[in-house]
């Protein structure tokens, strides 16, 4: 753009000094310089338009990948809770298989000496009868 705007100027101190001539061929040398000048000035604001388009889409980038970054923030906020907790519920089911089998546990022990007081029952009942057959 820097050499576009120095050519600009060349140009036009070119056509300022034509037209202090007022000759036929300098005339024309200006008007030709005009086209040229017009020429330079269009596709200096063709650049200018693209320039702008280009720095429009980098920030529709931007923005676009500052969304995805928030929404993977977010998703891993959300994986962070499921996995604790994931963590909380298993603990959860360990200490209540834990405490099923410490019942179940008891429970057994519990069963087995119900046999035995009821064993040792039945032998003070038949120690008793044996007594009184023998009185």
């Amino acid at each position: 753009m820097d050499v576009v705007c120095a050519e600009l100027r060349t140009l036009r101190s070119e056509v300022n000094k034509g037209k202090s001539q007022k000759t036929a061929s300098a005339l024309n040398r200006e008007n030709e310089l005009s086209l040229n000048v017009s020429h330079l000035i269009a596709k200096l604001e063709q650049s200018l338009v693209d320039r702008l388009r280009m720095e429009a889409k980098l920030r529709i980038s931007r923005l676009e990948a500052d969304k995805l970054r928030r929404e993977s923030q977010m998703k891993d906020k959300e994986l962070t809770e499921l996995t604790s907790t994931v963590a909380v519920e298993k603990s959860l089911r360990e200490d209540t298989v834990r405490k099923s089998l410490g019942a179940f546990k008891r429970g057994d022990e519990l069963c087995h000496l119900l046999r035995l007081i009821q064993e040792a029952v039945r032998g003070l009942k038949r120690s008793i009868r044996q007594l009184q057959h023998d009185l």
